[in-house]
């Protein structure tokens, strides 16, 4: 491909061009740290990340069904505003606060950040926390393209494997994110009446993680190639498609 052909497309960028390479690309330093602290026996740590991975294909699906790029990028102006209040309010001496360059890219995210803060106000004025609905919510709109059977026993609808999907692995992996007891098992063993209490690097987790984290990198890199009608290598297809089931 001639290179006055890529500047032409570059130019061309729709927002949803721009969301989903910025959510690729940080998927692929997520993706790199999985895999190092794998091959060091760190899978819990690198389970934390498999989370991660998995949200943000959530996210990158709903923003296609539903044409939402625009809004996901107009909130990073709202998250830049907000932190930059935060450092302000704690470091207000802060040195390079008193630099022209500093006002002036201030100036302007201010300008900016009023253009777009109105769509992101709740019913009593104030600045939501997250750019939409919660990644729960996401799950279940997602799911309404789901043909759900009913269980016929107790005349009501079964979850949808997107519901399911989204429960095993927040559950799961919540294990390790959180202060959470349920976590305890990898860490704390009983070995005739003695307590131990381990840390050192083992193999447990890292084939879930390993499966899990490839299936879901690989699903982003789909939504990514779908975006810019682009193909994929049948490796990453394959593992594009494996069912939630399977996860």
């Amino acid at each position: 491909m001639k290179k006055e052909s890529i500047g032409m497309q570059l130019k061309e960028l729709s927002h949803q061009h721009i969301a989903f390479s910025v959510i690729l690309v940080r998927c692929q330093k997520l993706m790199y740290s999985v895999l190092i602290l794998c091959s060091v026996g760190h899978g819990e740590d690198a389970a934390v990340l498999v989370r991660i991975l998995y949200e943000n294909w959530i996210q990158m699906r709903f923003i296609r069904k539903n044409d939402l790029a625009k809004k996901f990028i107009d909130y990073s102006l709202i998250a830049q505003k907000n932190y930059l209040d935060i450092l302000e309010q704690s470091f207000p001496d802060m040195p390079n606060s008193k630099t022209q360059e500093y006002r002036d890219n201030k100036s302007k995210l201010d300008e900016n950040y009023k253009n777009v803060v109105d769509q992101f106000l709740d019913n009593k004025g104030k600045v939501k926390k997250q750019w939409s609905i919660s990644l729960k919510d996401m799950a279940i709109n997602l799911a309404k393209d789901e043909k759900i059977e009913t269980d016929k026993r107790e005349d009501k609808k079964k979850p949808s494997k997107e519901e399911l999907l989204y429960e095993r692995i927040m559950r799961h992996l919540s294990t390790f994110i959180h202060c959470d007891s349920r976590g305890l098992n990898n860490f704390v063993f009983d070995n005739a009446n003695t307590i131990i209490f381990d840390s050192r690097p083992s193999e447990k987790e890292v084939d879930h993680v390993l499966i899990r984290s490839k299936a879901f990198f690989s699903k982003i890199n789909a939504e990514w190639a779908i975006t810019y009608n682009f193909s994929l290598p049948e490796t990453i297809l394959k593992n594009s498609v494996v069912e939630s089931q399977d996860l």
